[in-house]
């Protein structure tokens, strides 16, 4: 299928926005740097984490497409599941590929290549993907009929309706025209000129997997603040706000999370 002009725009602005920010990338998923970004990142990971440990099948497949550095391969193989990860961007793939992991492999391409891999893995991974995405309602189609039945499709989102999401999305309208070109360079996806979309899970993300075969919807969210930018942060403060948010993100409390992870499990 050609894409159309909008969704060709789109996919440049993700693929250079992902191969300048790899680096920048990589040091906030491994907590190698401390900062609230960092934060995030991490909170997310150890929820996706804990989603794939459960759905684990020993000799099962996994398929992570927008996958970065490969964050979630190590815990896929570790397992006892084959990785396979799919990024547009060749530069997050040569990350990946350093890792040096067995039973797994890595390799550029976009939502196209996924109709090679149709019905054949027990988990699909899409984290930090959707909010990306041209055409999120294809995009989501394509990635849920890679999941085998009884598999699971785990996918982050932002939280539309939230304080955090609304404050960014004011922010950046009245920032960016000030920002020039900075964001790619600085590795600040708030100044760069792709589209950042949000999501509200149980009125958008729920109906459309349910028309797709899926039910069992399980959420988990995160970053429970009003805060939506950067800063550094001591290792101590770092742990000691990774922990409060642990324990805070709830849906009970999502008006004030940015972020939510959610696991559906397509029918046998």
């Amino acid at each position: 299928m050609l894409k159309t002009p909008s969704e060709f725009a789109a996919h440049l602005q993700a693929k250079q926005l992902f191969d300048q920010t790899a680096d920048n990338y990589f040091q906030r998923s491994r907590g190698s740097v401390y900062n609230f970004s960092s934060l995030i990142f991490r909170r997310r990971i150890a929820i996706v984490e804990g989603f794939i440990r459960r759905s684990a099948k020993l000799g099962g497949k996994t398929l992570d497409y927008g996958m970065g550095p490969a964050v979630f391969a190590e815990c896929c193989t570790v397992a006892g599941m084959h990785y396979l990860g799919i990024d547009v961007s060749p530069e997050m793939v040569e990350q990946s590929k350093r890792l040096g992991l067995s039973n797994a492999e890595f390799h550029v391409g976009d939502l196209e290549a996924l109709s090679a891999y149709k019905d054949q893995n027990d988990v699909v991974l899409a984290i930090g993907l959707i909010d990306y995405l041209e055409n999120v309602a294809d995009g989501i189609a394509r990635l849920a009929a890679c999941v085998r039945p009884g598999g699971q499709l785990i996918l982050s989102f932002r939280n539309r309706y939230s304080v955090p999401v609304l404050l960014r999305n004011v922010s950046k309208i009245i920032l960016r025209p000030f920002a020039g070109g900075s964001g790619h360079a600085s590795g600040k996806a708030f100044f760069a000129k792709v589209h950042e979309k949000s999501f509200d899970l149980t009125r958008e993300l729920i109906p459309h997997l349910a028309s797709l075969g899926f039910s069992g919807f399980e959420a988990r969210y995160f970053n429970c603040s009003p805060i939506f930018f950067n800063f550094p942060l001591s290792k101590s403060l770092w742990r000691a706000w990774y922990v409060m948010d642990r324990a805070l993100a709830h849906p009970f409390t999502r008006l004030l999370c940015s972020g939510c992870v959610v696991v559906a499990k397509r029918a046998d």
